[in-house]
C-alpha cells in the first residue's frame, strides 16, 4: 500500500524555510485582521526589537509597525503569485486542465506552490533588509519551526480513503482561481 504522507514535519528544524515563512505570515495576517496591536507585539517579539509591549518607545513601535506592513505586503504578493501560478498549472479560463488520476499531481503541485513562492519571497526580503534584520528574521523563523506541524499528503491515497473527488476539488479550485483572475 502506498504511504498517504508525502512529507511530514512535526516541530522540526528541518521544516523548509518557505513553509515556516508562509505559516508565520498567515498567522500575522490573522492577528492583524483581529487585533493589529497583537500583530505588532508578535513581530516585536519575533524580530527581537527592544522594548516589547508597553515599555516600547515610539521609535521601536514604528520599527515593528513598518516590519508588519512589509511582511503583510509580502504575504499579499505571495498569495497573488501563488494564485497566478496555480491558475497556469491546472486551469484554463476557470476550468480544470486535467481529470481523473491526472488531477492529483496538479492538486499536489498547488500545495507545493505556496512553499516555493514563499521561499523565493523570503530570499528577496532578506536581501532587501539590512544584515542585522535579515539575521533576526531568519532566527525568528528558526524558532517558529519548533511550533509548526506541516504534513503533505499523497492526495490520491487520501482522497480515495475519504471519498473525496479530485475532479470536484480541482474544479472548485479552478473556479475560485478563475474568479480571482476577473477581479
Amino acid at each position: 500500500k502506498v504511504d498517504m504522507i508525502r512529507a511530514e514535519y512535526r516541530n522540526s528544524p528541518d521544516l523548509p524555510d518557505g513553509v515556516a515563512f508562509f505559516a508565520t505570515l498567515t498567522m500575522l495576517d490573522y492577528m492583524n485582521n483581529r487585533d493589529p496591536e497583537s500583530a505588532i507585539r508578535f513581530v516585536q517579539k519575533g524580530m527581537e526589537y527592544e522594548g516589547i509591549g508597553y515599555s516600547a518607545t515610539d521609535e521601536q513601535l514604528s520599527q515593528a509597525q513598518t516590519m508588519v506592513d512589509r511582511l503583510l505586503s509580502t504575504f499579499e504578493s505571495i498569495n497573488a503569485e501563488v494564485s497566478s501560478e496555480n491558475r497556469s498549472l491546472g486551469c484554463s479560463l476557470g476550468v480544470p486542465n486535467a481529470f481523473g488520476d491526472q488531477a492529483y499531481p496538479i492538486l499536489e503541485a498547488f500545495e507545493d506552490t505556496a512553499e516555493i513562492v514563499a521561499a523565493n519571497h523570503l530570499r528577496s526580503l532578506k536581501s532587501d533588509l539590512g544584515e542585522r534584520e535579515a539575521a533576526q528574521l531568519q532566527q525568528w523563523l528558526r524558532s517558529r519551526k519548533a511550533n509548526i506541524v506541516h504534513v503533505k499528503y499523497n492526495l490520491k491515497e487520501l482522497y480515495e480513503s475519504q471519498g473525496i473527488s479530485a475532479d470536484a476539488t480541482l474544479a472548485r479550485n479552478c473556479n475560485l482561481l478563475g474568479g480571482e483572475a476577473n477581479k
